[in-house]
């Protein structure tokens, strides 16, 4: 049995193919349960800037063809351009990609914290959809305990950067500061949440959060 990581990401794949391969926290419990139907386990990764499927089948190359068969259908996009945009990675080659990735060298924003809970959540997804064997199991442990030592021993992710903040921060300098400043924050997952906790750092900056539910939205208002 090989362990295998299909996988498309900021630097492989333009935003509006990403956006069609994305799964959903919805959708994901689904979807890892009909992904191991063509694999013995099965372990997806999905974020704003990266789709991530990984899987113990029994050869390297067959095994990258059925994940990237897989990820197609669940986009409704074509294989050929399926094949183009993703990169695959089989055994300790995966094995070293998922901790780069858990220890933030393979973000967008060079350490940022935010994928150390990403991972988690979706080991945790994993689990509860039973999906998760002895492979990927110890993997994930793995890879989230070198994310952590990752972050403790070195420099990486000391400041807490991520996307979202680098993107408050460019607009305040691009603007001259934000003081006195009416923003709008679309959507309320971790992007946003990031997002929200950089500009409420400015108490005169005014901030009108818009998602689909009013609830979630609400929520994260509050906690922010």
């Amino acid at each position: 049995m090989q362990l295998v990581v299909v996988g498309t990401n900021h630097n492989s794949a333009s935003v509006s193919l990403r956006e069609r391969l994305t799964v959903s926290t919805e959708s994901l419990p689904g979807v890892l349960r009909a992904l191991r139907e063509s694999v013995a386990e099965a372990l997806v990764l999905s974020t704003c800037n990266r789709v991530e499927l990984y899987a113990v089948c029994g050869h390297e190359s067959s095994g990258a063809d059925v994940l990237r068969q897989f990820l197609a259908a669940h986009g409704d996009v074509p294989l050929r351009v399926v094949r183009d945009a993703t990169y695959a990675h089989g055994h300790e080659a995966a094995v070293r990609h998922l901790l780069r990735v858990t220890s933030g060298l393979e973000s967008v924003v060079l350490g940022e914290n935010e994928i150390l809970g990403q991972v988690r959540r979706a080991i945790m997804a994993a689990r509860d959809a039973d999906t998760l064997g002895p492979v990927l199991d110890r993997l994930g442990d793995s890879a989230l305990a070198c994310g952590k030592r990752t972050r403790a021993s070195t420099s990486l992710g000391r400041d807490g950067e991520s996307v979202a903040s680098v993107a408050v921060r460019l607009a305040s300098r691009e603007r001259g500061g934000l003081d006195g400043a009416h923003v709008v924050v679309l959507g309320a997952g971790d992007t946003a949440r990031s997002a929200l906790t950089a500009l409420a750092r400015n108490a005169s900056v005014r901030i009108t959060l818009i998602n689909r539910t009013y609830d979630r939205a609400a929520e994260l208002a509050a906690e922010v």
